[in-house]
């Protein structure tokens, strides 16, 4: 579990903003960010996960741009090597959707994935 915790992050981490394992946001974090979850699957089963990226602004364009580059980043699948093997994430249906948070500025984007963790 720890290699695909930190394959996991090393991906998340790559997109310009800070990544979180969902629910372990600091109190202190400032907007934009991206949250995950951590799943470890059996390497012959597939289960779901997913990412959420939040920001606050007036306009869609930065958020949905965001999105944007991970959808890219992870085509029709994204091979994440770990210390014992690959973690393989696929897009799902649908992949992304838009919220809108409490208030206008209050934007969020849920990214809906497939993972596979193939430990040697």
């Amino acid at each position: 579990m720890t290699n695909t915790a930190q394959a996991l992050y090393g991906f998340w981490s790559g997109f310009e903003i800070p990544a979180y394992m969902e629910n372990n946001v600091p109190d202190d974090a400032t907007l934009p960010y991206l949250t995950y979850n951590l799943v470890e699957t059996e390497s012959t089963e597939p289960s779901t996960t997913y990412a959420q990226i939040f920001y606050r602004d007036t306009s869609n364009v930065a958020i949905l741009a965001k999105a944007d580059a991970i959808r890219q980043a992870i085509g029709q699948g994204k091979v994440i090597p770990c210390t014992d093997g690959n973690i393989v994430l696929r897009p799902e249906n649908p992949l992304i959707q838009m919220i809108v948070g409490e208030t206008p500025e209050e934007k969020r984007v849920y990214i809906n994935l497939q993972i596979n963790c193939f430990h040697m």
